[in-house]
């Protein structure tokens, strides 16, 4: 199991979001809401996977976002000689979440000394 930590939410995006789920109840179920009848179950089911997409969607876009960014110089060498490296074209990636799959393509590169191939990544302990 990952360790995750949560990130604060500033009180402008907290605000943001309350107005995209107004904008959503507004679209499926007009301004009154949903019709009488209408089940507990079913509103949620809505939110649910709703809520699943926009994730999915997030992290796909901050991971595509950090990978089309510039590598720091100190994630440029091999990690395990320490020698130069090339980049090599980028490679699709897919990662399962709890919300669904992620999707984005990462920076590939290739150690000639050590003749291994690799993403650049922050390593963490443990990892």
């Amino acid at each position: 199991m990952r360790n995750s930590t949560s990130a604060p939410l500033p009180s402008e995006l907290r605000s943001t979001l309350q107005q995209i789920a107004s904008d959503l109840v507004d679209r499926f179920y007009g301004s009154n809401g949903p019709e009488w009848g209408t089940r507990f179950d079913q509103v949620e089911a809505l939110a649910v996977q709703l809520g699943k997409i926009v994730s999915t969607q997030m992290i796909s876009e901050a991971m595509a976002r950090q990978s089309n960014s510039t590598v720091p110089p100190d994630l440029e060498v091999c990690p395990a000689c320490t020698g130069p490296i090339e980049a090599k074209p980028p490679e699709p990636r897919i990662v399962t979440t709890p919300s669904g799959d992620a999707e984005w393509s990462e920076p590939r590169r290739y150690c000639d000394r050590c003749r291994k191939a690799f993403f650049p990544s922050v390593q963490e302990p443990g990892h």
